[in-house]
């Protein structure tokens, strides 16, 4: 009887499966509409190549998921699926701070990289 049982469980629900193919449905009418807007972009002879992609690519960014970050917390089992990423606190500190770290480096290259050195010669000479 038990067994019965885990069996019907591990089954999905007919809601669920309903769901999941409506959601599955409304991706795939999304892709098709960005198709079509991109098949029309390129078709296009006035506009450059390269504003033709960056067009092309906002669309289909746009339409693709995005990543689901779960962060996980202590005492709490959390489980991370399909398009989910889990992240500890830790780990977002640690990037957080290589971002902030790489910045400063970018700008303290970029401050000695703008001054000129004719310019310098002709202040100290």
């Amino acid at each position: 009887m038990k067994a019965q049982f885990k069996e019907i469980d591990a089954r999905p629900a007919k809601k669920v499966a309903e769901a999941k193919a409506r959601k599955k449905q409304a991706a795939h009418r999304q892709l098709e509409k960005v198709r079509k807007k991109s098949n029309s972009i390129s078709d296009q002879a006035d506009i450059s190549d390269r504003s033709k992609r960056k067009m092309i690519e906002q669309l289909h960014k746009k339409a693709t998921p995005k990543k689901e970050y779960v962060i996980s917390k202590k005492g709490v089992q959390v489980k991370a699926g399909k398009g989910k990423v889990l992240v500890d606190r830790r780990m977002k500190k640690d990037v957080r701070k290589q971002r902030m770290s790489k910045r400063g480096k970018q700008n303290d290259v970029e401050g000695n990289a703008g001054l000129n050195l004719e310019v310098l010669c002709e202040v100290a000479g």
